[in-house]
């Protein structure tokens, strides 16, 4: 009866040694690589909840969960940027009528090789009086 137990515990023995199962220490890695993944699949859960409670609030504007922006705060915004658009287009105002001068007037203006021409010319013209004077 003790040899039967000890073949069958052999056959036992020879079947779990080819089965290919995890060692303790990799099982172990395993686990507390799942409950890091665990973890931190609660904190994004907890993230995106806040996130939802905030557009909720913006949504639902000042007074509904505190988490939007105040409306004071919004209309000094607006407030602001009113004032902004409207120097903008002062300034704009008062810079285009200087650029419309501005291009009708440059073509007809001289550049530097016109002048550079012109001094060309008239110093020609002076040595062309000199030495009519010395002749």
């Amino acid at each position: 009866m003790i040899n039967a137990l000890r073949a069958d515990l052999d056959k036992l023995t020879a079947a779990f040694a080819k089965f290919d199962c995890p060692s303790r220490g990799e099982f172990d890695l395993l686990k507390n690589r799942v409950d890091v993944l665990e973890n931190q699949l609660a904190m994004f859960k907890k993230q995106l909840d806040a996130l939802i409670l905030k557009m909720k609030g913006m949504k639902g504007g000042a007074g509904a969960s505190g988490a939007g922006a105040e409306q004071g705060q919004v209309d000094a915004i607006i407030d602001e940027l009113k004032k902004l658009r409207a120097e903008f287009e002062a300034h704009r105002d008062q810079v285009i009528p200087n650029l419309n001068d501005l291009n009708t007037t440059m073509p007809t203006k001289a550049d530097k090789s016109d002048l550079e021409d012109l001094e060309n010319r008239l110093m020609e013209q002076m040595r062309d009086a000199i030495a009519q004077l010395l002749a």
